[in-house]
């Protein structure tokens, strides 16, 4: 078994704040975590985003971003939201071998 921890966690209220995003992402999010002003509060309404996960996400929602945004220049993609978001933001990353950050909105 091989357990690899992530190189930086930053937690605590606020904590977002603390963080200096790369410079190309793609953010993946729901359209409720969007209108709630999460991008914004983040830092993150100049980035590429897809704003539709579902609840309990298909793994259609997933195959539909690697399809989107397969050949688009981004080093990142960032999880904002709840579960459903973060869980395909991981995903996506992991079939498209690209570093992730995620933001979770819930506690």
């Amino acid at each position: 078994m091989t357990i690899k921890q992530p190189s930086k966690i930053i937690f605590g209220k606020n904590s977002v704040n603390e963080y200096s995003f790369p410079d190309k992402c793609l953010i993946i999010t729901s359209k409720g975590a969007r209108s709630r002003g999460w991008l914004e509060y983040a830092g993150l309404e100049n980035q590429m985003v897809f704003d539709n996960v579902e609840s309990n996400p298909s793994l259609e929602t997933a195959e539909k971003i690697i399809s989107n945004f397969q050949n688009s220049d981004f080093s990142h993609i960032i999880g904002i939201g709840g579960g459903s978001s973060m869980d395909v933001a991981k995903y996506c990353a992991f079939k498209m071998n690209k570093l992730k950050i995620m933001i979770p909105t819930t506690f």
